[in-house]
């Protein structure tokens, strides 16, 4: 009975905090990375060093009876502009309608 109990005890707490979750949330991922070649370069306009920075919000947006999640993506590099780039990663809508998800 204890154990029943403290089981309701807890869903109810865990539903009270789960309706007062704010509706947005955010958290990011910051990368730096650093580059170095121990071989001659094969051309001049190689070069054997360098670093890039990236950068990749998570936004999760709740909304009425679902979610909305976008993930962008940007990295900056240093010494080669093919890998300098934005784009998304992840745009979705998660909707309930009923019994279906």
């Amino acid at each position: 009975m204890r154990q029943l109990l403290a089981a309701g005890l807890a869903f109810a707490a865990f539903e009270s905090v789960a309706q007062t979750a704010p509706p947005l949330k955010l958290s990011m991922e910051l990368g730096i990375e650093g580059r170095a070649f121990l071989e001659d370069e094969a051309y001049p306009e190689q070069d054997g060093t360098g670093f890039s920075i990236s950068l990749e919000p998570e936004i999760d947006y709740a909304i009425p009876r679902g979610k909305l999640r976008f993930v962008p993506f940007g990295r900056w590099d240093q010494r080669d502009r093919e890998r300098s780039h934005a784009d998304v990663r992840e745009l979705s809508l998660r909707q309930r309608y009923g019994n279906f998800d």
